[in-house]
């Protein structure tokens, strides 16, 4: 499978956040340098907005600094699926001595959390249900 999601810059914070961010989602992804030539198959490429003027192609993702990576990851992950938005985002949640949390957007798993006390439970539910956008939005727990 050829690799759908470029990173484009030699900001070294930068990089990691965003390497980080990929990894957690276990998304494959490419690593150049800004002003290296993009692949055909890269459908999106994550950069600076310091780096963006020196990045030929049509989809590219700015990334600031002090902000959080998951978003940018996020939208790429929408971008590589052809999608605008999900059509449906399921928010399980399994309770118990630890909240586990799973994010499942069109049938697919997004991502998955665990909580120690309701309250960041709970904040992590409305955090994710505002993060992926979606025509329905639904939250499930579990017994």
């Amino acid at each position: 499978m050829e690799t759908k999601i470029a990173v484009a810059t030699v900001n070294g914070k930068a990089y990691y956040q965003l390497v980080t961010e990929l990894q957690k989602k276990n998304l494959s992804f490419l690593s150049l340098k800004p002003w290296d030539p993009i692949p055909l198959h890269v459908r999106v490429v994550l950069t600076t907005k310091e780096e963006s003027d020196q990045i030929s192609n049509p989809r590219i993702l700015v990334f600031r600094q002090g902000t959080n990576p998951e978003s940018v990851v996020d939208e790429a992950l929408l971008i590589i699926q052809g999608k605008k938005s999900y059509e449906r985002v399921v928010v399980g949640v399994d309770p118990g001595k630890t909240y586990g949390i799973a994010v499942i957007g069109d049938n697919k798993i997004l991502e998955t959390i665990t909580a120690s006390k309701i309250e960041d439970a709970n904040h992590l539910i409305v955090d994710k249900l505002k993060r992926f956008p979606a025509e329905i939005k639904v939250v499930r727990v579990g017994e």
